[in-house]
């Protein structure tokens, strides 16, 4: 597994097609964390912003993250990566405010491979 770091920029916008690709790689991870005692919150968010009347409205979709929870500790935030295609695991629970918190890439074919990381991080029992 190869650790990095990347900042997550708040204007990373993605095309309609492009979120429903990274959702649909989370959705396949969704069955993997719940088979190991594990919960999930999928965080979608889309910004709609409205100029002028009789203008349409524009919406923006963000990357779509998955919150994991070890009962009701955060004990990960995984996202798609923009490029590769992988599992971006962001372990630990406070986000952005640790700024070394490490990042875990698992390739997307590994969905069990990045539920394996996420419960021996979390400690869940076998």
């Amino acid at each position: 597994m190869a650790r990095t770091r990347t900042i997550a920029l708040s204007d990373d916008h993605l095309s309609e097609e492009e979120a429903g690709a990274q959702k649909a790689a989370l959705d396949q991870l969704l069955p993997h964390l719940t088979a190991v005692g594990l919960h999930t919150e999928l965080l979608q968010r889309v910004t709609i912003g409205a100029g002028q009347p009789n203008q349409a409205v524009e919406s923006r979709r963000h990357p779509p993250q998955l919150i994991v929870y070890a009962g009701l500790r955060k004990i990960a935030t995984i996202s798609i990566g923009p490029r590769s295609g992988s599992y971006l695991i962001e372990l630990g629970g406070c986000g952005a405010l640790i700024q070394s918190a490490p990042i875990e890439v698992v390739p997307a074919s590994r969905p069990d491979r990045a539920a394996q990381l996420i419960k021996e991080h979390a400690g869940a029992p076998e």
